[in-house]
């Protein structure tokens, strides 16, 4: 386990900011530019998470995301900004980018 997989108690987004308050007490945030898929998901889609540990998984937009990622300033690759529909696609036909 890395020092960063705490475990999340709650996620929010606060204006152009996706917020994890962490187990330890601390409270985390990155900007949502940072996360196309969720910056561009409808707030419907946004909301639509479950939290498992140190992970978020929002359902309909097949996205993860953990707090050692928020906690390391990492952003979404390029190939995770398409729906996820047409990423496998692309992925069976070898025709994406990271």
């Amino acid at each position: 386990m890395s020092v960063y997989e705490v475990d999340i108690e709650s996620v929010r987004f606060m204006d152009a900011s996706l917020v994890f308050d962490l187990a330890d007490g601390r409270t985390i945030s990155a900007p949502l530019a940072y996360y196309p898929t969720l910056m561009n998901a409808t707030k419907d889609q946004q909301l639509d998470f479950k939290v498992v540990g140190h992970m978020v998984h929002w359902i309909a937009l097949d996205t993860d995301l953990s707090s050692d990622c928020l906690l390391q300033g990492a952003k979404e690759l390029s190939l995770y900004h398409i729906p996820a529909e047409q990423r496998a696609v692309a992925e069976d036909e070898g025709n994406y980018k990271v």
